[in-house]
């Protein structure tokens, strides 16, 4: 026979009529895309709004305000424009891989001197 420290009976097992334990609150985690636009009355950009410019901001692609899935247009543009912080080929080189995993490839990216945004052009696979 096992001791009485090894021996788990009937009632001290979780299923025994007792209810299951609290689930563990969400866990957040610094760095994640938000799921709701940061300003409460701001929609996120339908497609249709997107479709008349076809230049996308990569902050608004990070905030997950643009769902791209009824998009019409085979070619877009992501656009950045570089902080104090940093030049902004990072940001926008992000964006374009994020945009890879949903059938997005890279055709060209380019800065004009006379604007100070960036812009990768991509293309729909």
């Amino acid at each position: 026979m096992l001791p009485a420290e090894d021996r788990i009976g009937l009632a001290d097992q979780p299923s025994a009529g007792r209810p299951p334990p609290p689930a563990a609150a969400p866990l957040t985690v610094p760095g994640l895309v938000r799921r709701a636009p940061i300003v409460p009355d701001m929609a996120p950009l339908t497609a249709q709004k997107l479709a008349q410019t076809r230049i996308l901001d990569v902050d608004a692609l990070a905030r997950n305000e643009v769902d791209l899935r009824t998009y019409p247009h085979r070619n877009l543009a992501l656009m950045v424009q570089p902080g104090l912080m940093g030049s902004g080929v990072t940001r926008l080189l992000e964006g374009v891989e994020y945009l890879g995993q949903f059938g997005w490839e890279l055709v060209n990216v380019t800065d004009n001197s006379r604007n100070p945004f960036l812009y990768a052009f991509l293309r729909r696979r």
